[in-house]
């Protein structure tokens, strides 16, 4: 395709040609100095040539035009730096006018030549050349900048210095001297009035104003320039130079040719006047002609429009009604659409939409929270809560959808974004096109978590039931066995004379069923079906009263440590029993710790509330009073934990334990309607708490259980919750969720840190659990103090916060909250820490 040139391809080129002649005149100048040529110096014969300095000055504007021209920092520091140089030159030449010496760079480089004097005079740059110099560098400086007032100043410069060139020009033709010198100083060279003339060309077409670019414009004015201008120019310019020549000749005397001069002139324009006017009348009738053919075809257009537009009113009027009924079954569609994203969003299940090849295509809120990824994380991507190896199972669902069954209650495991495994239900059917295809699957997922949870409690809690009730039956059996026993070893050592070796033996037969009915009254304590003399007691009289006791079972590298609180209540309770459940754990606690260590006993009041009912099957809300047993042992594994109050389950050595002590200790505390609890952690020690009901006067009611409930948690209270195990995490945050907390999970310290990376702000408060692997609580607590910030930690532990502080493992425990603990006392601590650092 052919380059279209525009009124800036004809600017360029204009400058262009301008500075190529400015080029070539300053460089023959200084070529006529160097080789003696008049004839390149001044391209006149006999007259004044141009001077050195001039030629150097012009060279310097061409070159510094070029790149004005070009653009870029670089060369505009180049443009700037030539003027000034520019600028220096000829005032440095005209410091002989003013100054009493002569600064002039000629005298220089130039003294042996400049010495000859030419047509009358020793050449010097003319005054005039001198000043036109400093325009041209203005004009260079001014025209470097991006202000329209700059470039329109600068172009001003540059006329000027074209306005002198053009007399200079003129002047020689006339033969005249009055425009090319002043007073008795040297005329300006011809040449060098060539030069500035077309050096300001250059400069005004480097960088066009709005007046330069009417020369080259397609408008009428920019039309009218361009034809009137030259002869503006040329016509005068040479009449009077023909009216010269024929006075010379003496054709006529001076009045004539002033009239001569005049009538040529005047015809002259009026012609092109006249001619002009004409050409813009037949345009006007152009374009006459063509608006009065277009009203004709808009006419005709108009009358064919309003015959169709005749036939097409009653197809308008027939596709109006069919397009109201299109946008009120769409209205309809939209509406249906509209209530059931609302449904979709609002469903408290989590629910999403699958394609035929798993990807996911809708996310609800419901799933957000249960799985943890965001809709715009997981929707056009493979669904995520699928592990790699329940792929195929969640394949074959799908295709069994698809293929028309749906799927009903199907419970799996999914994945978590944190990487927990959660337990849910999924319920799941076919999503259909418009053609009735299958072409997808919507799944429901339940989470059954809390709900496996509580079966396997309840299942742990009928098999100790079944354990105990045939504990029991075996015990009552093996008592009546152990009766004949007895009773056939006394009779048969009362007949023995006391020498008679058979005496010795009956004898261990007699003690051999001791042993053994020891064993079934454990047994029948283990399955409640011992016999116990209740009466009120003081649980912390109980252990006080076997301390010299206990202290006589440890050895000397074991520290026993007790501690009561203040104004508990009273238990109904078998004063022997609690003993018995003292020292069992006191022994088991022992033996965890062959190295020594340390064991506390604590006693306080305690409340459980509906919410801690909930989650620990069997369990009666109300007052309690607990019983503490810690020590720094071994700990214990979870496939311990599960099984540690079983009958004769036992981790010791054989012959180093019956396995009865915890299963005892278990019987007994469910005979007083109590409940047990066990925290253990491997290498962290474990701790046994005992809850026992609290005796109260007839009629009265707790109000922390019955009445107004947990403290009002601050809606939009923001908690940061931090607990590596997945269980315990999600029943806390359920816990925090219905009090109306905003609850963010971690399951580690350093994700913790992570969430926080920026600052505090948005959270109110961190909830840590103390014991984690990495980071622990109390060490993320250190860590945000460090940072500066003022974010209040509650650390979580199943261990007693006396446990702790006496254990000596941590040096700043508060503020700190055991575990297991009631919503009621969680959400007063946490509003405790809340209000207190809103205060200060």
């Amino acid at each position: 395709m052919p380059k279209v040139e525009g009124p800036t391809t004809h600017i360029a080129r204009v400058s262009n040609v301008a500075e190529l002649a400015t080029l070539v005149i300053a460089i023959g100048a200084l070529a006529g100095w160097l080789s003696g040529s008049t004839i390149l110096a001044s391209f006149l014969p006999d007259k004044t040539p141009m001077n050195p300095i001039t030629a150097v000055a012009l060279l310097l504007s061409a070159i510094a035009v070029i790149c004005l021209r070009a653009g870029g920092d670089t060369r505009l520091s180049l443009v700037r730096g030539c003027s000034f140089c520019v600028f220096v030159l000829p005032l440095l030449s005209l410091s002989r006018l003013y100054l009493p010496w002569d600064l002039g760079p000629d005298r220089l480089l130039f003294a042996r030549r400049l010495a000859v004097p030419v047509a009358g005079f020793t050449n010097r740059m003319a005054p005039v050349t001198a000043c036109a110099l400093v325009f041209i560098a203005v004009a260079l400086f001014l025209l470097t900048f991006e202000s329209a007032r700059a470039r329109r100043v600068g172009s001003a410069a540059a006329m000027i210095v074209g306005v002198v060139g053009l007399a200079v020009i003129v002047d020689y033709g006339y033969e005249s001297r009055s425009l090319s010198t002043i007073g008795g100083f040297i005329p300006v060279a011809f040449n060098t009035g060539l030069a500035l003339l077309a050096c300001s060309i250059g400069l005004l077409a480097a960088r066009p104003t709005e007046g330069v670019m009417l020369l080259v414009r397609n408008g009428a004015g920019s039309v009218l320039a361009r034809r009137l201008l030259p002869a503006a120019v040329i016509i005068p310019i040479t009449i009077s130079w023909l009216e010269l020549r024929g006075t010379d000749f003496g054709w006529y005397d001076n009045a004539g040719g002033s009239a001569l001069v005049a009538m040529t002139t005047m015809l002259l324009l009026v012609a092109l006047v006249w001619r002009d006017a004409l050409r813009a009348n037949r345009a006007d009738d152009e374009r006459t002609g063509a608006e009065s053919k277009l009203r004709e075809v808009n006419h005709s257009l108009e009358a064919r429009v309003a015959l169709r537009t005749g036939a097409l009113v009653q197809t308008n009027a027939e596709l109006s009604v069919e397009v109201a009924a299109r946008r009120r079954a769409e209205e309809e569609l939209r509406r249906t659409a509209d209530e059931l994203r609302g449904w979709f969003e609002a469903s408290p299940l989590a629910m999403c939409s699958l394609s035929a090849g798993d990807i996911v295509l809708s996310w609800n809120r419901a799933a957000e929270g249960l799985f943890g990824w965001q809709a715009n994380e997981v929707i056009g991507k493979s669904l995520p809560i699928v592990s790699d190896a329940s792929r195929a199972e969640a394949a074959e669902l799908t295709a069994q959808v698809i293929a028309g069954k749906p799927v009903m209650d199907y419970e799996t495991q999914r994945l978590c974004r944190d990487g927990s495994v959660r337990e849910v239900s999924v319920s799941t059917a076919a999503l259909h096109d418009a053609a009735g295809k299958a072409r997808g699957v919507v799944a429901l997922y339940t989470d059954i978590g809390h709900r496996k949870q509580l079966e396997r409690q309840l299942h742990q809690a009928q098999k100790m039931d079944a354990i105990g009730q045939l504990a029991g039956g075996v015990a009552h059996d093996f008592n009546n066995i152990l009766t004949v026993i007895q009773a056939a070893a006394e009779f048969l050592a009362s007949e023995l004379d006391e020498h008679d070796t058979r005496r010795a033996d009956a004898l261990e037969i007699e003690s051999a069923a001791l042993r053994a009915a020891k064993l079934t009254r454990q047994l029948l304590t283990f399955s409640r079906q011992s016999v116990v003399e209740r009466q009120p007691l003081d649980l912390a009289g109980v252990v006080d009263r076997t301390d010299s006791m206990l202290r006589r079972l440890l050895e000397a590298n074991v520290e026993l440590l007790i501690h009561h609180q203040a104004g508990q209540g009273l238990v109904n309770a078998d004063p022997h029993q609690l003993e018995q459940i003292i020292v069992n754990l006191v022994v088991n606690a022992r033996d965890a710790m062959p190295r020594g260590g340390r064991i506390l006993i604590e006693t306080q009041s305690a409340v459980l509330d509906d919410n801690y009912a909930r989650a620990h099957v069997g369990t009666i809300p109300g007052p309690y009073v607990m019983l503490a047993v810690t020590d720094t042992g071994t700990g214990m594994s979870l496939d311990t934990q599960a099984r540690v109050f079983e009958p004769f389950f036992t981790t010791k050595a054989a012959g180093e334990g019956t396995g009865l002590g915890l299963a005892t200790v278990y019987g007994i505390v469910k005979q007083f309607n109590g409940h047990i609890w066990l925290y253990s952690e491997l290498g962290s020690g474990t701790t046994f708490k005992i809850y026992l009901p609290e005796m109260s006067e007839p009629g009265a009611v707790d109000a922390a259980v019955t009445g107004a409930g947990p403290v009002a948690a601050t809606r939009g209270t923001r908690v940061l919750l931090v607990e590596d195990h997945a269980i315990v995490r999600r029943a806390v945050h359920a816990q925090l969720e219905r009090q109306g907390y905003l609850v963010t999970d971690a399951e580690s310290g350093d994700e913790a840190l992570a969430v926080l990376h920026g600052g505090d702000d948005g959270f109110d408060l961190v909830l840590s659990d103390m014991m984690m692997p990495g980071l622990s609580g109390l060490e993320l607590r250190h860590r945000l103090q460090d940072q500066g910030s003022t974010l209040p930690v509650l650390l979580m532990s199943g261990y007693s916060e006396n446990a702790i502080k006496r254990f000596g493992s941590i040096d700043q425990l508060s503020p700190h909250i055991e575990k297991p603990f009631t919503t009621a006392l969680l959400t007063r601590r946490i509003e405790e820490l809340v209000g207190a650092r809103g205060d200060g």
